[in-house]
């Protein structure tokens, strides 16, 4: 595993910790594993997401914008399917939503961390 892949995992799995803890203290463990749920369905949508830009990116320059847009949208529309699709009597549909957003802070910062500047 490279070194940005061990930065995400440990991010992953801090997230899962305290996201599914602080769930489970505070609204028990049907809320916990929602937000694990959430976690993993939208760290798998945005890993695949990452790897066709990267894709797309090493094929020709040009296609790798029309894949992060194409990307952006159709995770949109899952996510979105997803939180209509989600029935509140099998999941906690506010741990569920809060674990797909979770999902996204550890990418953006590694993209951060990626575009700083090195002097």
């Amino acid at each position: 595993m490279s070194r940005p892949a061990h930065w995400l995992v440990a991010l992953f799995v801090g997230a899962a910790l305290v996201g599914g803890t602080g769930f489970a203290v505070a609204s028990g463990s049907r809320a916990a594993w929602s937000y694990i749920a959430g976690l993993a369905i939208a760290t798998a949508t945005v890993t695949l997401g990452v790897v066709l830009v990267d894709l797309a990116g090493r094929i020709r320059a040009s296609l790798a914008m029309v894949a992060a847009l194409s990307n952006y949208a159709l995770t949109v529309l899952v996510f979105l399917i997803l939180l209509r699709a989600v029935s509140p009597a099998l999941a906690d549909v506010p741990a569920f939503a809060a674990g797909l957003a979770s999902s996204l802070l550890p990418y953006l910062a590694w993209q951060f961390r990626r575009a700083r500047t090195r002097v």
